[in-house]
């Protein structure tokens, strides 16, 4: 745990919004019911029109490490997200979707594997396909070698955007984040570059 509400958090989730509907609380409380505590929560709403702005505000008077980011207007993902990351305070930064859930070990175990081995500055999981009514539906695979990795790369994008942990100085300054003439595909353009 942070010690003082002025020192830089480890991980920096990063999380854009637009018209995210019922599908919001539970991903801000997947966040939220994390095992690892030492975290701030950036969320970038792009002008949503469904209540989702009520739904972060909400969230951020009840927890301080949420950090609510309401756009006038509507800029699409990718402004959005570099918006975000410049807010963003933690060495590391996490993606989770507006629509998606973290397992409560996540934020520890990617943290853990990513401190053990200073060589890393990326590092993504496979995730569970779920439907509207939270059952499983199916398995995202992703490459989880190096070497498959390597492979995988110029056919398919070979991490799961909102299963990433990613070494903000490399995301933010080394590479400049996402490039916004992507609408689509802008992690996938990232993750290249890196």
């Amino acid at each position: 745990m942070r010690t003082s509400l002025s020192a830089p958090p480890k991980i920096s989730v990063l999380m854009t919004v637009y018209n995210a509907g019922r599908f919001l609380d539970p991903a801000i409380r997947s966040i939220e019911n994390q095992v690892f505590r030492d975290w701030e929560f950036v969320i970038v709403d792009d002008a949503s029109t469904d209540g989702s702005a009520e739904v972060i505000e909400n969230w951020a008077k009840a927890e301080p490490r949420v950090r609510f980011l309401p756009n006038a207007k509507n800029k699409g993902q990718t402004p959005c997200l570099n918006q975000g990351l410049r807010e963003a305070r933690g060495r590391w930064i996490a993606r989770q979707d507006a629509d998606d859930l973290s397992h409560p070990l996540r934020l520890m175990r990617q943290y853990e594997r990513v401190v053990s081995d200073d060589r890393l500055v990326l590092l993504g999981t496979c995730g569970r396909m779920i439907d509207e009514n939270d059952r499983r539906v199916g398995l995202l695979d992703a490459p989880l070698t190096r070497a498959a990795i390597d492979w995988w790369s110029p056919f398919l994008n070979p991490f799961v955007h909102t299963s990433v942990l990613v070494r903000a100085d490399i995301l933010r300054d080394g590479f400049g984040g996402y490039n916004e003439e992507y609408r689509i595909a802008q992690d996938y353009d990232l993750w290249t570059r890196i």
